[in-house]
């Protein structure tokens, strides 16, 4: 095909022709009417703006020649964040912890957090080798709260974003598995929060025995004062553990109270002091004081229980016993002094190891023996 010129080939473009310009061929020329039009070639009027005075503007005033409307927003609010424009943002306060211990009876099952709850560390700063040694020093604390909550017909689970094995290893060591006859929910992270996992147990899982009204007997033991908000909107009753620590003594006592429960159990055994069935006897034991008498004298010690006395007996007199300042107060009833004297000690002597032979070893200087001549030997 030969080529144009620029002056030629403008005035083609913009001026087309039924016949071919010329100099081009018949296949040019197709080519150039085939070409579509050039949106610079296109002109259209600006729009119409109506002006008329309005309470307030609307996109409707907008109107083309062509009859064209700019299509209207349904909402001011841009599309990729109307569908958080109800959930709370960084700057929304946490809800108060003191408003969130909502217990109104009737409870069928209890769900325990892990982290901070049943442990000592919060999610956000706890560490999965920590989590097993916490649970260990708390099962003390937990084990028969826990065992009065199963006893009362309640179901106990755990609901936790940690892992279901994490919470399971954690558990088995610390002798807590058989309280927990109910789900054991691991990774609950959602949209929803916790409260829409419990929905769903309760419809269609392991808590669908508690029956219509299900939701609203479940309680919510947890340190996340967020979730425990979203679960009572739900109508779950709730209670918020404090934010450090783990669940206390008093918390427990307050949870027993709101389900109508008796006292929580005191795990601290009964103190053996001054305690008539105690095998610990409550008088104390005797001072050098009052330990006078011979030299290497017997002082037994008996209490007024039934178990064996004691004795002591020094293997060798001490000099700070014989002289005491405080002899002159009265012995104890409890503690007698045997005047029979120790047996007399014997002189211990060792036979002398001879020298060797010359002949075996005469470089070698003779032993010496280590047999002290005041040596003394106890003879029973």
């Amino acid at each position: 095909v030969p080529a144009l010129p620029g002056s030629a080939l403008m005035q083609a473009i913009q001026e087309p022709r039924t016949e071919a310009p010329v100099g081009i061929s018949a296949l040019a020329a197709r080519r150039l009417r085939r070409r579509p039009p050039n949106i610079m070639d296109i002109s259209f009027p600006p729009p119409t703006i109506h002006t008329e005075p309005s309470p307030e503007r609307t996109w409707d005033g907008i109107v083309f020649p062509n009859g064209m409307r700019l299509p209207k927003p349904m909402s001011v609010t841009p599309s990729s964040c109307s569908s958080y424009r109800h959930i709370v943002t960084p700057g929304t306060p946490d809800p108060i912890r003191s408003d969130l211990k909502i217990i109104a009876g009737d409870v069928g099952a209890v769900l325990f957090d892990f982290d901070g709850t049943l442990t000592a560390s919060p999610g956000e700063s706890a560490q999965r080798c920590r989590k097993k040694l916490e649970l260990n020093e708390r099962a003390p604390l937990l084990a028969p709260r826990l065992r009065a909550l199963r006893d009362a017909g309640m179901v106990l689970g755990i609901i936790s974003k940690s892992s279901e094995l994490t919470i399971r290893c954690a558990l088995r060591e610390a002798g807590l598995m058989e309280y927990f006859d109910g789900p054991l929910l691991g990774k609950a992270v959602g949209l929803e929060g916790k409260a829409g996992f419990i929905e769903e147990l309760v419809v269609a899982g392991d808590l669908g025995q508690l029956g219509s009204e299900g939701l609203r007997r479940v309680l919510l033991v947890d340190d996340d004062v967020r979730e425990l908000d979203r679960a009572r909107a739900r109508g779950i009753q709730v209670y918020a553990a404090p934010g450090e620590g783990g669940l206390q003594d008093d918390d427990f006592e307050e949870i027993f109270v709101g389900l109508g429960l008796p006292p929580t159990p005191s795990q601290a055994p009964a103190s053996g002091r001054n305690s008539p069935g105690s095998g610990v006897s409550s008088s104390p034991l005797p001072s050098p004081a009052t330990m006078t008498g011979s030299r290497g004298s017997v002082v037994s010690r008996t209490s007024g229980t039934s178990s064996p006395g004691i004795c002591l007996q020094s293997a060798r007199p001490s000099p700070r016993w014989s002289h005491s300042s405080g002899a002159t107060s009265p012995p104890s009833p409890r503690i007698s002094v045997a005047s029979t004297p120790l047996p007399p000690l014997a002189p211990r002597s060792r036979p002398l190891v001879r020298a060797r032979p010359a002949s075996a070893g005469a470089h070698r200087s003779p032993r010496r023996s280590h047999t002290h001549p005041g040596d003394l030997l106890l003879v029973a």
